[in-house]
Parts: C-alpha cells; sequence; structure tokens
C-alpha cells in the first residue's frame, strides 16, 4: 500500500512539473514576435555601406546616422555596455528575403575598438550572421567576381543533423585584419526545400 502511494504522488508529482513548465514554456513563447536585427560593429561604416549595400545587394532602411551619444551622455554607455564616453553612429539594412530581418552596422568613436578584433571563430562569444540565400553557387560565383574570398566549400551535408544544407563562410573584405588574419565572419546556406524547414 506504501509502495503504490509513493508511485502515485510521484506520478502526480512529475505532472504537476510537467503541467507547470508547459504553462512557463507557453507565456514567454506567446512574447516573442521574432528576431528583429543582428548589430555587427565596423571598423568603418563608410567603407562597409557600400558592401552591403552594392556587393550583398541589401536596401538601407534606416541612416546611416550622425554620430550621437559623446561625453555628456553617460546613460548610453551605460545602456550599451562599453566605457564612457560612448561616440557611435549605425547605419540599418533590409536583408533580402520574404521575412522581416535587418542588420544593424554599428561605427564607435569612442571607446576606441582593438585593432585585433573581432577574434577567432572558435573563441567563447564570437558569432556568425547567415544568410539563407537559393543558389550558393551563384551567389559565390557573384561575390568571386567582387573580389570577395571565401572559405574551402560549400560544404554539402548529406545526412546527420544538418542534412540538406550547403553552406560557405566568408570575411566581409571591409572588416578584414591582415595582420591577424581575422575579419567579421559572415555565411551563406542553401537549404534543400524537401527537407522539414527548420
Amino acid at each position: 500500500m506504501k509502495r503504490k502511494a509513493i508511485i502515485i504522488f510521484s506520478i502526480m508529482f512529475l505532472i504537476g512539473v510537467t503541467m507547470v513548465c508547459d504553462v512557463v514554456a507557453q507565456k514567454t513563447q506567446a512574447q516573442y514576435l521574432g528576431v528583429f536585427h543582428t548589430g555587427i560593429t565596423v571598423k568603418n561604416l563608410d567603407d562597409s555601406i557600400p558592401f552591403y549595400r552594392d556587393v550583398l545587394g541589401f536596401k538601407i532602411a534606416v541612416g546611416p546616422t550622425d554620430w550621437f551619444g559623446g561625453p555628456t551622455d553617460t546613460t548610453l554607455c551605460a545602456s550599451l555596455g562599453v566605457v564612457c564616453p560612448a561616440e557611435l553612429r549605425l547605419v540599418v539594412f533590409e536583408v533580402p528575403g520574404g521575412g522581416k530581418a535587418t542588420l544593424e552596422l554599428l561605427e564607435y568613436r569612442s571607446p576606441a575598438s582593438d585593432p585585433g578584433a573581432p577574434f577567432p571563430a572558435n573563441t567563447w562569444g564570437a558569432h556568425h550572421v547567415a544568410f539563407r540565400v537559393k543558389d550558393i553557387d551563384a551567389m559565390i560565383e557573384r561575390l568571386e567576381d567582387e573580389g570577395v574570398t571565401f572559405f574551402p566549400g560549400p560544404n554539402d551535408n548529406p545526412s546527420g543533423p544538418l542534412a540538406g544544407w550547403r553552406w560557405i563562410y566568408f570575411i566581409d573584405p571591409t572588416n578584414f585584419n591582415a595582420a591577424t588574419g581575422r575579419g567579421i565572419i559572415l555565411e551563406f546556406i542553401e537549404i534543400d526545400p524537401r527537407i522539414i524547414e527548420r
């Protein structure tokens, strides 16, 4: 009898925990509307804009802005998590495709950026931005004609967790540090339309 009561209690406890977790997950998920933008800090906004606009084909949605912030604006540096004073400008691009994704490029006048940055792709905190394309081979050919250098690939994944993905990395040529061999990593990805959308 005691064992039966323990089993029943355990089952009821697990059901209760599962129900609470489901309610929390539903409340959290209901708040998300999607990814609004991805932000990348660049060396020089004026040098970067033509690459993203003319080579990648993104349309400017906002900016480029004038410099804002500065020595008297202590709220901005605290909000951005950088050492004061913070002074920056930005541009926002619409990323082509069916979604509402935007890409924000920021240039800081202060605090100064580390000229050796960004860090290698395997470093904690490293990131890259992947753009989904219809024809990865055509995009590679078009950008190579513009002088963009790609990492080896495209990489085909016939099986495993990335089955149906073809992808390739490249570095934004306007944000490449020849001394370190590092730069802002971007990616093209083509997903086989016959697989389940991820």
